[in-house]
């Protein structure tokens, strides 16, 4: 009886080893923190203050696997005579921002796959911010910090998934939670938020790719077999654009902005102002949207006219009602891939992005002085304090005591 009692123990000693080795390797964010690329883990030392950013980079198309870390490519390293976020990041440190850097790996898997991973960078991210929070993530608590997520290209469509999850049940995401709102403003670069129509891809196997296609070739060169369905088609690659966005793609072929508004594209959002009193409104009322792309629809994602493609694709307009949409026409580029690829390292694009996550409020017409090529962001306003002394000692006399005279022998020399 000792042996086989001794022998179950031993067996409930190895699968609580399994439980706890499960309970560990629950974390699927690979998150790194601050200017040393160092990853985020939950038991990273807290850190009280600063505004948490999370940055999302878009889609590696020279490296499947990522070997080569796209985020670094998109916000840590300039490209050519263009800066990076990070030297941004460097000349306003006075703003306070404490930078996170997703990476989503491989490339080519289910979007909703980066959705998830997101979901969990946000509770690391929270948990570091306060400790209270729980991490895994307890369905039952909350918290009183936000976060601001910039995002470039199909990061975009990965932060806009996670973003709906929090509104409503998304297949693949956890339930959403009454209360629970850990986003205040989502900056969205170069968005693909209607699709991509790339004849580049008409042949791709890749799921992610398919999915930003809305399951549908874009057609060759010429225009010929847009829209039928890819030569090998992915399960889950099917209307994906559609689903997220809430409505038909076809509602892009032709609109008009001012009355084809989509309130599901932008779930759980708040206007810029508070309709009433014309106050800004406060990140606690929702997420704001800002969307950043190059003017005259030059990008290989769109701009804000509707183009030729059979589903209405290419089109980086958000059309909820409270989104606030920029054009950029500083950003350079002769092709719509360049024009793409350099919005992200765009001085201007970095102006109002990083304007929109320090202010919590619409960075439309704001500008910035550059200082060694890159922005500085003109900071919030802060709160006046004045420390008063008081020498008369009158502030420590009892409630209706009168006042000090030259008659009083009870005064404070």
């Amino acid at each position: 009886m000792r042996r086989q009692s001794l022998r179950w123990r031993l067996v409930a000693a190895f699968i609580g080893l399994l439980a706890l080795g499960a309970a560990v390797s629950a974390q699927t964010a690979e998150v790194y923190f601050g200017d040393s690329n160092t990853r985020l883990e939950s038991t990273t030392t807290a850190l009280h203050g600063g505004l948490p950013v999370l940055f999302v980079h878009g889609h590696n198309f020279d490296n499947d696997q990522d070997t080569d870390f796209n985020y670094q490519k998109n916000w840590q390293n300039s490209l050519g005579t263009l800066p990076s976020f990070r030297q941004a990041l460097a000349e306003n440190l006075g703003l306070g921002i404490e930078p996170y850097y997703i990476r989503l790996q491989p490339q080519n898997r289910s979007i909703t796959d980066d959705a998830v991973e997101i979901g969990d960078a946000i509770d690391l991210i929270l948990h570091r911010h306060d400790p209270n929070y729980d991490y895994p993530h307890n369905p039952a608590q909350t918290t009183h910090v936000k976060i601001v997520i910039i995002a470039y290209s199909k990061g975009t469509i990965s932060a806009r998934q996670y973003l709906k999850s929090l509104q409503t049940q998304v297949p693949g995401l956890r339930a959403p939670e009454l209360g629970f709102r850990p986003v205040s403003e989502f900056v969205a670069i170069a968005p693909p938020n209607h699709g991509l129509s790339a004849f580049l891809f008409d042949g791709t196997d890749s799921l992610a790719l398919q999915q930003l296609h809305n399951g549908f070739r874009p057609g060759n060169i010429l225009g010929a077999h847009c829209g039928e369905s890819f030569s090998n088609p992915q399960a889950g690659a099917t209307n994906y654009i559609q689903e997220l966005n809430g409505h038909p793609t076809q509602d892009t072929l032709s609109f008009d902005p001012a009355t084809d508004v989509y309130p599901s594209e932008g779930p759980g959002s708040r206007p810029d102002t508070d309709p009433a009193t014309g106050a800004p409104n406060p990140p606690t009322n929702g997420i704001l949207y800002v969307t950043i792309f190059a003017n005259g629809s030059r990008d290989s994602v769109g701009g804000d006219a509707a183009s030729n493609d059979c589903q209405g694709r290419r089109l980086a307009l958000n059309l909820a009602h409270d989104a606030v949409n920029i054009p950029v026409a500083a950003i350079t580029g002769n092709a719509p891939l360049t024009v793409h690829q350099n919005t992200v390292h765009t001085p201007e694009v970095m102006c109002l992005a990083l304007y929109a996550a320090t202010h919590h409020r619409s960075p439309l017409g704001q500008t910035c002085t550059l200082v060694n090529g890159v922005p500085v962001i003109p900071p919030p306003a802060r709160a006046a304090a004045m420390l008063t002394l008081d020498f008369s000692g009158s502030m420590s006399a009892p409630a209706g005591s009168a006042p000090c005279s030259a008659d009083r022998d009870d005064c404070p020399s």
